[in-house]
């Protein structure tokens, strides 16, 4: 394939894939989350750690960071994911499937939470009185993969940790990398920005 080609099915791609985004996220600016920040507070208030786990990742759901339909239609297969793998984006939009059945699957996709959900409870449960619905936006960084790289990506010893989230004492939030959990040579894309993503860019800078 001639660079003028494969540089024309990139931009076509990318195009793709932030009307995709943008879509998703005019969906998701409709829906009242109400609902699921009440039950994140009544399992704080519980103590119970399980189920506040659970309604954290029914809220990203919501949020649109889902890979299978419990988001809807409209957020079906990461359609909700800012950010992405170029893996991911390679995949067809109309061929990805966050279904279970397709898991070893070339069209097989996932969402794999930047910020481990462990982690957002954790800084949750040590930042309680803040704005929980802006606490969670701040720190719902997700990724848009194929289920392969799911298995890939990852450094060693980080499946469920982050190596910014440590002494929650003493964390500085908005220091966090989120990326910072995945191998040098993970290409991830921004749908916002349409620019190629810096692994060590902090929440700070995508707030």
């Amino acid at each position: 394939m001639c660079d003028i080609v494969r540089y024309n099915k990139g931009i076509e791609m990318l195009s793709a894939n932030i009307d995709q985004y943008n879509q998703a996220q005019e969906y998701i600016n409709t829906k009242d989350l109400s609902t699921q920040l009440m039950r994140i507070n009544e399992s704080i208030l519980v103590n119970n750690l399980d189920q506040l786990s659970t309604y954290l990742r029914r809220y990203d759901d919501k949020k649109g960071l889902v890979s299978g339909t419990g988001g809807g239609k409209h957020l079906a297969n990461c359609s909700g994911a800012r950010f992405r793998t170029e893996a991911f984006m390679n995949i067809n939009i109309n061929d990805r499937s966050g279904a279970k059945k397709d898991k070893l699957e070339p069209i097989g996709v996932h969402i794999e939470h930047s910020v481990p959900v462990k982690c957002k409870r954790d800084i949750l449960l040590s930042n309680l009185g803040t704005d929980i619905d802006k606490l969670l936006s701040t720190i719902g960084i997700a990724v848009a993969m194929t289920r392969i790289e799911e298995h890939n990506v990852i450094i060693k010893g980080f499946a469920s940790a982050h190596p910014d989230v440590r002494d929650l004492n003493e964390l500085d939030i908005l220091s966090i990398r989120p990326f910072a959990r995945y191998k040098d040579d993970t290409v991830i894309w921004d749908m916002k920005t349409g620019a190629k993503v810096d692994l060590n860019v902090t929440l700070n800078d995508l707030v």
